[in-house]
């Protein structure tokens, strides 16, 4: 495509223009219907997996063993295990499976371009066959490491976060069920305290989010423009000693951001990864303690 401008070939360029539009039809059609077999999924799993563990809930008076079994009642919120976080379980394994699936699909494609249009000379210095794959899954590799040293703590935190909103709602449903209650005897002001209480840890552990998540946010960051330059930073000297055009290396430029992409998976996704790790641990807290709850009932 840039050597087509560089040498101002027209009718190269029409041609290349009908080929990317042929590609964006079938591309927009793809994604579009792919989007709407993922909310078929979810719905379905959704759909099961609440079926199973409302049964479980119910079955056996396990809703009541867990309010009042000492161990067991330190499952918080079984109600919101069940409507959240099964819902944030099914959207983000399904919304993470098909990224993951997708950058696999990326690399079976651009893997091997990459390292066809490597240039033989890594760094215009010394013969080495496919060197810029190397380069890439090295640069991945360091900034997944760092991305998880700075962001590790996030897991700990979203899980708290999830319980402390899980608690606050909770409180505000036991007042709408005991509405009356608590008119006849004039306790609003004593509710208004607990709900700020209540909110205050909201607030707290919100401030502690945003702590670890401002330091990854720098990292990210900092990472993406690394990312942009480095590529530019290593091909410069092949490109001045002639081993490569300009539309080479916009080529081979291209070929590298989107293994470069690829190889960043858990970078790319890091955030919302911590979310779900955080919601499954809940729902594996709430299995074993179902588990516990049956066998103590035997």
């Amino acid at each position: 495509f840039w050597d087509a401008f560089q040498e101002k070939n027209y009718d190269k360029f029409l041609y290349l223009m009908l080929v990317f539009i042929v590609m964006v039809i079938v591309i927009v059609l793809i994604a579009t219907y792919a989007d709407y077999m993922r909310q078929m999924l979810y719905i379905d799993w959704r759909g099961w997996l609440t079926d199973r563990y409302l049964r479980r809930w119910m079955a056996n008076h396990l809703h009541y063993i867990m309010q009042v079994d000492g161990d067991l009642s330190k499952i918080d919120n079984p109600d919101q295990r069940i409507q959240e976080d099964l819902d944030k379980y099914v959207s983000l394994t399904i919304s993470l499976s098909y990224n993951f699936a997708w950058n696999i699909g990326t690399l079976c494609v651009f893997l091997p371009l990459l390292w066809i249009l490597s240039p033989k000379k890594a760094f215009g210095m010394f013969y080495l066959p496919g060197w810029l794959v190397y380069v890439a899954l090295a640069f991945s590799i360091v900034g997944t490491l760092v991305t998880h040293l700075v962001g590790s703590q996030l897991m700990r935190i979203n899980f708290a976060r999830q319980r402390m909103e899980a608690d606050f709602r909770f409180q505000l449903v036991r007042v709408r069920d005991n509405s009356e209650s608590v008119a006849v005897y004039n306790s609003e002001e004593t509710e208004r305290h607990r709900f700020d209480g209540q909110f205050e840890r909201i607030r707290r552990v919100w401030w502690e989010y945003m702590t670890y998540n401002k330091r990854l946010q720098y990292w990210i960051s900092a990472y993406g423009l690394v990312s942009f330059l480095y590529p530019f930073m290593i091909l410069a000297p092949n490109y001045f000693n002639g081993d490569i055009t300009l539309g080479d290396l916009f080529q081979i430029y291209s070929a590298l951001n989107y293994v470069g992409n690829a190889f960043d998976w858990i970078i790319n996704v890091y955030q919302p990864l911590t979310d779900w790790r955080a919601t499954c641990d809940r729902l594996l807290a709430f299995d074993e303690a179902s588990v516990a709850a049956e066998k103590a009932t035997e």
